[in-house]
């Protein structure tokens, strides 16, 4: 009994043996959300996507930063935590925050990562505000 609970432990531990890399891809794919060219490329094919909402408020945050003598930092898309489901299979908490002089916006972000092949790509991206003026 204890050779079997041995041998699905070993199973286990080898299956997510490259974390380290598989996170650090993973956090490609999310900080190239605005740099890529085309975006969808970093979405699966059937992805269900928020990026209109991500977009819009960034964007508010940016205008907001621009202002002069504004003491706020433009946005940026930190990520919280990575949770691996399967091998094949991430969860991603992340935050669009804005830091200013005397307050900080925080807005939640969801990824759902799939790998395809070699690539991570976005499975499903969720903005978890109702609105993007926060």
């Amino acid at each position: 009994m204890r050779a079997i609970l041995a041998s699905a432990f070993l199973c286990a531990t080898l299956a997510f043996a490259d974390q380290p890399a598989d996170r650090t891809a993973i956090e490609t794919v999310i900080q190239s959300l605005k740099t890529a060219k085309p975006v969808s490329a970093l979405f699966t094919a059937d992805a269900d996507s928020d990026l209109a909402q991500l977009n819009a408020s960034q964007s508010v945050m940016s205008d907001a930063a621009k202002q002069p003598w504004s003491e706020a930092m433009p946005p940026a898309l930190v990520i919280d935590s990575i949770r691996f489901v399967t091998a094949d299979v991430a969860i991603v908490n992340a935050a669009n925050v804005q830091i200013t002089s005397t307050l900080s916006r925080r807005a939640p972000v969801l990824f759902v990562m799939k790998r395809e092949g070699a690539a991570w790509k976005i499975a499903s991206l969720r903005m978890l505000t109702a609105s993007p003026r926060f």
